[in-house]
């Protein structure tokens, strides 16, 4: 996992340096994250690594977010723009998909990995509460907050999936997955809830915790990797419409 997470850092480094997308600052704040982390790990306590693994993530939310605006606009829009060329007539559709473009990346780039995350916090949190046996008041605090903020974002994610599913008309077949997964979540939650916050000795198994998290959580990533396919196939083809047109 270690050499997956480093390798994938020197490909946004490379990216990075070749494009000018990420600053410097930022650059530096994501290894300096990623070195805190992994300097004598084996010695940190699990919950204090934990808590630097959530710094991590929310520093690669944030850079996530900050280059999908890159993406708004449809290719074509952006090569017209950047050579002070006007688009075609012909191309005027293209801008109805700039906004499937944009509401697809908030989705995927915000919204479903923020959700990904945080069933990612809740999976931590109860299964080490599980392991111990017994959730201290601590961990008790975390734990709700978490549940908290999950319902109200699956809320949120609810509504979008549903817009999504009828705005792009089967081009996303895994988004579905999605709403036949919130059965899982909200067993997941309900038993975190009623189990390892009840305050009483923990009868759930931290492994099936842990399994059923992990299986929603790649649920979540799957659409995540199938947006981002959609888009590259509305950039191809979006920019070949254009070059065949000017």
């Amino acid at each position: 996992m270690q050499r997956q997470v480093e390798r994938r850092l020197i490909s946004l480094e490379v990216f990075a340096a070749q494009t000018g997308l990420l600053s410097a600052r930022d650059k530096e704040n994501l290894h300096n994250a990623w070195h805190t982390i992994r300097v004598d790990w084996q010695g940190d306590d699990v919950i204090d690594n934990f808590e630097l693994h959530s710094h991590f993530i929310e520093q690669l939310h944030t850079m996530i977010a900050g280059l999908a605006k890159f993406l708004e606009k449809p290719v074509s829009v952006v090569v017209a723009d950047k050579n002070k060329l006007e688009l075609p007539a012909e191309d005027s559709a293209a801008y109805p998909k700039m906004f499937k473009q944009i509401e697809l990346l908030n989705f995927a780039a915000r919204q479903v990995t923020t959700m990904a995350e945080q069933v990612g916090r809740i999976r931590a949190l109860s299964t080490y509460a599980a392991a111990k046996g017994l959730c201290d008041y601590h961990h008790d605090r975390k734990l709700r907050y978490a549940l908290s903020t999950a319902r109200a974002s699956n809320e949120k994610l609810r509504h979008q999936t549903e817009r999504l599913e009828s705005l792009l008309a089967g081009a996303l077949p895994s988004i579905s997955m999605i709403k036949t997964y919130e059965l899982k979540l909200m067993f997941l939650l309900n038993t975190v809830e009623a189990d390892v916050l009840s305050g009483m000795t923990i009868t759930t198994k931290s492994h099936n915790l842990f399994k059923l998290a992990t299986e929603i959580i790649d649920v979540y990533l799957k659409v995540v990797d199938d947006s981002v396919d959609l888009l590259s196939r509305w950039n191809d083809e979006d920019l070949d419409g254009w070059v065949c047109l000017v």
